[in-house]
């Protein structure tokens, strides 16, 4: 099987790799990673990516155009959302991985964000199933968290780069600010206590009572995903304020 492995960074194809080759995969590389920020980080991380393919002996594709612009036209909007900021990424990066591999002949694509304890895996999963059936390709998905720390053992022994923080501006923000990793922390405790009392008060009206039930953009429908994928990879402020929106009217 040709399989095209989308890589957010060198670190972190380490085990996928190493998983892969195991299973009698021979992946091929592919670096798109636009939401990586500011321009010294992305392009630090894109020379580590290449350093590994190299050490590796992995053939590997980048993507090399510095997207700043085009990448705060989507988050700005995105990150008026709860989790839109993350969803767009997501979007962005595996419908280009889905696109490609399409368009190149490789029989299936994967990537090594299902490697991170960090990042989202049902929505990723979804997000990538979706435009797979999009494109024509198959999706491979494999959990690699069991390899976290292989994975970082196997970074140290290569010398590679790891960054100390995911990739853009905002999270880059979130892991030196303190203060708002309270008032997030904070924000989250308030959730999850909200979400119990509505989850109390549903129980008590019964079945047919939820108003949850609009919101299947948020879970794989496939036109909500679509509807979804245009309003944020779409440069009109008009669809970016239709899924802002759209999706607190849902929630």
């Amino acid at each position: 099987m040709k399989l095209l492995l989308h890589m957010c960074c060198g670190p972190c194809a380490c085990y996928p790799v190493k998983k892969l080759r195991e299973e009698g995969y021979e992946s091929v590389g592919y670096f798109f990673n636009p939401n990586i920020h500011p321009y010294k980080e992305w392009e630090r991380r894109l020379e580590t990516a290449k350093e590994f393919a190299a050490k590796v002996g992995m053939e590997i594709h980048t993507e090399e155009d510095y997207q700043l612009r085009e990448f705060l036209k989507k988050a700005l909007p995105a990150e008026a959302v709860e989790n839109g900021r993350c969803r767009m990424c997501y979007t962005w990066r595996l419908e280009q991985t889905a696109r490609f591999a399409g368009e190149h002949g490789f029989d299936a694509f994967t990537t090594t964000l299902f490697y991170s304890i960090y990042q989202q895996h049902e929505l990723m999963k979804e997000t990538a199933e979706f435009f797979a059936q999009k494109y024509g390709v198959k999706f491979l998905y494999e959990d690699f968290r069991p390899g976290w720390q292989e994975g970082i053992d196997i970074s140290h022994e290569l010398e590679l780069y790891r960054q100390p923080y995911c990739g853009c501006i905002f999270s880059e923000e979130e892991r030196y600010d303190r203060s708002l990793r309270r008032k997030k922390k904070a924000e989250q405790k308030l959730k999850r206590q909200t979400a119990q009392s509505r989850g109390q008060g549903q129980e008590k009206a019964g079945p047919g009572k939820s108003r949850s039930g609009c919101r299947k953009c948020l879970k794989g429908d496939e036109y909500g995903i679509a509807m979804e994928s245009f309003c944020l990879h779409s440069n009109d402020l008009f669809w970016g304020m239709v899924y802002i929106v759209c999706t607190w009217v849902c929630q």
